[in-house]
Protein backbone atom coordinates (compact mmCIF):
# COMPACT_ATOMS: atom_id res chain seq x y z
CA UNK A 1 0.00 0.00 0.00
CA UNK A 2 1.60 3.36 -1.18
CA UNK A 3 4.04 1.94 -3.04
CA UNK A 4 3.89 1.79 -7.18
CA UNK A 5 3.66 -1.19 -8.76
CA UNK A 6 4.42 -2.21 -12.04
CA UNK A 7 2.01 -4.61 -14.48
CA UNK A 8 2.17 -5.72 -18.17
CA UNK A 9 -1.31 -6.32 -19.50
CA UNK A 10 -2.99 -6.73 -23.08
CA UNK A 11 -6.40 -5.73 -23.52
CA UNK A 12 -8.39 -5.82 -26.82
CA UNK A 13 -10.44 -2.84 -28.31
CA UNK A 14 -9.35 0.86 -28.82
CA UNK A 15 -6.82 2.61 -27.21
CA UNK A 16 -7.36 3.02 -23.64
CA UNK A 17 -6.42 5.99 -21.34
CA UNK A 18 -6.08 6.76 -17.53
CA UNK A 19 -8.79 8.30 -15.97
CA UNK A 20 -8.19 11.78 -14.72
CA UNK A 21 -8.36 11.60 -10.88
CA UNK A 22 -10.65 14.48 -9.32
CA UNK A 23 -11.66 12.59 -5.88
CA UNK A 24 -8.76 12.20 -3.35
CA UNK A 25 -10.29 8.99 -1.77
CA UNK A 26 -9.74 7.32 -4.93
CA UNK A 27 -8.41 3.61 -3.45
CA UNK A 28 -5.90 3.15 -6.36
CA UNK A 29 -4.44 5.10 -8.92
CA UNK A 30 -3.21 4.36 -12.64
CA UNK A 31 -0.73 5.26 -14.70
CA UNK A 32 0.00 4.45 -18.19
CA UNK A 33 3.50 4.17 -19.36
CA UNK A 34 3.49 2.73 -22.74
CA UNK A 35 0.56 1.84 -25.17
CA UNK A 36 1.59 -0.71 -28.12
CA UNK A 37 -0.55 -1.97 -30.25
CA UNK A 38 -0.69 -5.68 -30.17
CA UNK A 39 -3.09 -8.10 -32.33
CA UNK A 40 -6.47 -6.61 -32.60
CA UNK A 41 -5.59 -4.30 -29.05
CA UNK A 42 -2.55 -3.03 -27.09
CA UNK A 43 -0.12 -3.95 -24.85
CA UNK A 44 -0.29 -1.61 -21.69
CA UNK A 45 2.84 -0.66 -19.24
CA UNK A 46 0.54 0.43 -16.17
CA UNK A 47 1.89 1.64 -13.35
CA UNK A 48 -0.86 1.32 -10.07
CA UNK A 49 -0.83 3.08 -6.89
CA UNK A 50 -3.09 1.60 -3.79
CA UNK A 51 -3.94 3.92 -0.86
CA UNK A 52 -6.62 1.42 0.38
CA UNK A 53 -6.10 -2.51 1.35
CA UNK A 54 -8.10 -4.95 -0.89
CA UNK A 55 -9.06 -6.35 -3.99
CA UNK A 56 -9.75 -3.73 -6.89
CA UNK A 57 -10.51 -3.72 -10.87
CA UNK A 58 -8.13 -1.42 -12.46
CA UNK A 59 -10.54 -1.46 -15.57
CA UNK A 60 -12.17 1.46 -13.40
CA UNK A 61 -9.22 3.59 -13.90
CA UNK A 62 -9.03 3.40 -17.28
CA UNK A 63 -10.70 5.44 -19.72
CA UNK A 64 -11.69 5.30 -23.37
CA UNK A 65 -10.40 8.38 -25.60
CA UNK A 66 -14.11 10.06 -25.49
CA UNK A 67 -14.15 10.05 -21.48
CA UNK A 68 -16.51 6.93 -21.77
CA UNK A 69 -16.29 3.76 -19.79
CA UNK A 70 -14.68 0.86 -20.87
CA UNK A 71 -16.87 -1.73 -22.66
CA UNK A 72 -17.69 -5.33 -21.38
CA UNK A 73 -15.75 -6.37 -24.20
CA UNK A 74 -12.51 -5.43 -22.02
CA UNK A 75 -11.76 -8.28 -19.24
CA UNK A 76 -11.00 -7.50 -15.69
CA UNK A 77 -7.79 -6.36 -14.41
CA UNK A 78 -7.56 -7.65 -10.62
CA UNK A 79 -4.91 -6.38 -8.15
CA UNK A 80 -4.80 -6.75 -4.60
CA UNK A 81 -3.15 -3.86 -2.12
CA UNK A 82 -1.78 -5.28 1.24
CA UNK A 83 -1.36 -3.04 4.10
CA UNK A 84 1.95 -3.45 5.77
CA UNK A 85 -0.04 -3.38 9.09
CA UNK A 86 -3.13 -4.63 10.05
CA UNK A 87 -6.27 -2.61 9.69
CA UNK A 88 -6.29 0.05 12.65
CA UNK A 89 -2.97 0.13 13.66
CA UNK A 90 -1.61 3.16 12.72
CA UNK A 91 1.60 3.25 15.04
CA UNK A 92 4.78 4.97 13.15
CA UNK A 93 8.12 3.84 13.06
CA UNK A 94 10.83 5.21 16.19
CA UNK A 95 12.88 7.14 14.99
CA UNK A 96 16.38 6.50 16.04
CA UNK A 97 19.24 8.13 17.61
CA UNK A 98 21.47 10.26 14.96
CA UNK A 99 23.66 12.82 15.67
CA UNK A 100 23.45 16.51 15.60
CA UNK A 101 23.46 18.21 12.30
CA UNK A 102 27.09 20.09 11.59
CA UNK A 103 26.15 23.47 11.78
CA UNK A 104 26.70 25.60 8.42
CA UNK A 105 27.33 22.99 5.28
CA UNK A 106 26.37 24.76 1.69
CA UNK A 107 25.98 27.99 2.91
CA UNK A 108 29.62 28.13 5.02
CA UNK A 109 30.94 26.93 2.06
CA UNK A 110 29.55 29.35 -0.05
CA UNK A 111 29.96 31.94 2.61
CA UNK A 112 34.36 30.77 2.55
CA UNK A 113 34.97 30.67 -1.48
CA UNK A 114 33.38 33.99 -1.58
CA UNK A 115 35.60 35.77 1.18
CA UNK A 116 38.14 34.43 -1.34
CA UNK A 117 37.04 35.66 -4.06
CA UNK A 118 36.94 38.49 -2.86
CA UNK A 119 40.23 38.76 -1.03
CA UNK A 120 42.01 37.70 -4.33
CA UNK A 121 39.61 40.78 -6.12
CA UNK A 122 41.31 43.69 -3.67
CA UNK A 123 45.00 42.01 -4.04
CA UNK A 124 44.64 42.35 -7.45
CA UNK A 125 43.56 45.67 -7.47
CA UNK A 126 45.59 46.79 -5.18
CA UNK A 127 48.52 45.78 -7.29
CA UNK A 128 47.24 47.44 -10.62
CA UNK A 129 46.46 50.40 -8.63
CA UNK A 130 50.56 50.16 -7.30
CA UNK A 131 52.03 48.94 -10.32
CA UNK A 132 52.98 51.96 -12.09
CA UNK A 133 54.17 53.73 -8.77
CA UNK A 134 57.15 51.38 -8.77
CA UNK A 135 58.67 52.63 -11.73
CA UNK A 136 58.50 56.36 -10.35
CA UNK A 137 59.63 55.22 -6.83
CA UNK A 138 62.65 52.64 -6.91
CA UNK A 139 63.40 50.44 -3.91
CA UNK A 140 66.29 52.77 -1.52
CA UNK A 141 68.58 49.79 -1.86
CA UNK A 142 69.32 50.67 -5.80
CA UNK A 143 70.25 54.47 -5.47
CA UNK A 144 73.85 53.97 -5.94
CA UNK A 145 73.77 51.13 -8.21
CA UNK A 146 71.29 51.81 -10.84
CA UNK A 147 73.38 52.91 -13.13
CA UNK A 148 76.10 49.91 -12.61
CA UNK A 149 72.96 47.76 -12.98
CA UNK A 150 71.50 49.78 -16.44
CA UNK A 151 75.29 48.95 -17.67
CA UNK A 152 75.61 45.43 -16.52
CA UNK A 153 72.13 44.48 -18.26
CA UNK A 154 72.81 46.66 -21.76
CA UNK A 155 76.14 45.11 -22.28
CA UNK A 156 74.34 41.14 -21.94
CA UNK A 157 71.70 42.12 -24.29
CA UNK A 158 74.57 43.32 -26.86
CA UNK A 159 76.01 39.83 -25.87
CA UNK A 160 73.08 38.00 -26.58
CA UNK A 161 73.73 36.45 -23.39
CA UNK A 162 70.53 37.88 -21.78
CA UNK A 163 67.12 36.01 -21.09
CA UNK A 164 63.51 37.25 -20.74
CA UNK A 165 63.79 37.62 -17.16
CA UNK A 166 66.92 40.01 -17.95
CA UNK A 167 64.67 41.84 -20.76
CA UNK A 168 62.11 42.67 -18.52
CA UNK A 169 64.60 44.19 -15.57
CA UNK A 170 66.05 45.90 -18.37
CA UNK A 171 63.04 47.78 -19.54
CA UNK A 172 62.29 48.73 -16.19
CA UNK A 173 65.75 49.94 -14.99
CA UNK A 174 65.57 52.13 -18.34
CA UNK A 175 62.40 53.85 -17.25
CA UNK A 176 63.90 53.69 -13.67
CA UNK A 177 67.03 55.70 -14.83
CA UNK A 178 65.11 58.17 -16.56
CA UNK A 179 62.12 59.13 -13.90
CA UNK A 180 65.27 60.36 -11.67
CA UNK A 181 67.44 61.64 -14.05
CA UNK A 182 64.90 63.88 -15.53
CA UNK A 183 63.18 64.58 -11.69
CA UNK A 184 59.44 62.45 -12.54
CA UNK A 185 59.23 60.48 -9.28
CA UNK A 186 55.87 62.96 -8.43
CA UNK A 187 54.72 63.15 -12.06
CA UNK A 188 51.23 61.35 -12.54
CA UNK A 189 52.02 57.79 -13.99
CA UNK A 190 49.41 58.15 -16.47
CA UNK A 191 50.95 60.46 -18.52
CA UNK A 192 54.93 59.20 -17.35
CA UNK A 193 55.45 56.95 -20.52
CA UNK A 194 54.17 59.84 -23.14
CA UNK A 195 56.63 62.18 -21.14
CA UNK A 196 59.56 59.88 -21.50
CA UNK A 197 59.10 59.02 -24.89
CA UNK A 198 59.18 62.75 -26.19
CA UNK A 199 62.22 63.68 -24.63
CA UNK A 200 64.88 64.37 -26.68
CA UNK A 201 67.27 61.80 -25.35
CA UNK A 202 65.47 59.10 -22.73
CA UNK A 203 62.56 59.50 -26.12
CA UNK A 204 64.68 57.20 -28.40
CA UNK A 205 65.84 54.62 -25.72
CA UNK A 206 62.54 54.25 -24.39
CA UNK A 207 60.83 53.73 -27.86
CA UNK A 208 63.56 51.49 -29.28
CA UNK A 209 63.54 49.34 -26.17
CA UNK A 210 59.79 48.92 -26.28
CA UNK A 211 59.84 47.99 -29.96
CA UNK A 212 62.41 45.28 -29.37
CA UNK A 213 61.81 43.80 -26.42
CA UNK A 214 57.32 44.09 -27.57
CA UNK A 215 57.89 43.34 -31.51
CA UNK A 216 55.67 40.02 -32.53
CA UNK A 217 58.13 36.88 -32.84
CA UNK A 218 59.98 36.78 -36.22
CA UNK A 219 62.34 34.11 -37.74
CA UNK A 220 64.82 37.00 -39.19
CA UNK A 221 67.35 37.38 -36.85
CA UNK A 222 67.60 40.42 -34.67
CA UNK A 223 70.71 42.62 -34.84
CA UNK A 224 70.64 43.58 -30.96
CA UNK A 225 74.39 45.51 -31.38
CA UNK A 226 72.13 47.79 -34.01
CA UNK A 227 69.31 48.32 -32.08
CA UNK A 228 71.23 49.07 -28.84
CA UNK A 229 73.37 51.83 -30.91
CA UNK A 230 71.28 54.15 -28.74
CA UNK A 231 72.22 53.17 -25.33
CA UNK A 232 76.22 53.47 -25.70
CA UNK A 233 76.35 56.76 -24.41
CA UNK A 234 75.35 54.38 -21.21
CA UNK A 235 77.78 51.52 -22.16
CA UNK A 236 80.48 54.22 -22.44
CA UNK A 237 79.78 56.06 -19.41
CA UNK A 238 82.23 55.82 -16.22
CA UNK A 239 81.72 53.41 -13.88
CA UNK A 240 80.36 55.98 -11.33
CA UNK A 241 78.67 59.21 -11.88
CA UNK A 242 77.62 59.82 -8.47
CA UNK A 243 74.00 60.08 -7.18
CA UNK A 244 71.58 61.02 -9.47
Amino acid sequence: MGLPQALDVWLPGAELFAAKVDDRRTPVIVRIDRATPERDGFRYALVYTGFEAGRFDLRTALRRADGAPLPQTVPPVPVEIRGLRPPGDIRLNGVGDSPEPRLGGYRLALGTVGALWLVGLIGLVTVRRRGPQVLAQPAPDTEATIEDRLRTLLTSAARGTANPADHAELERTVLVYWVRRLGLRTQDPAVLCATLRGHPEAGPMVTRLEAWLHAPPSDAPVNVSELLTVFRPLLSAPEQEGQL
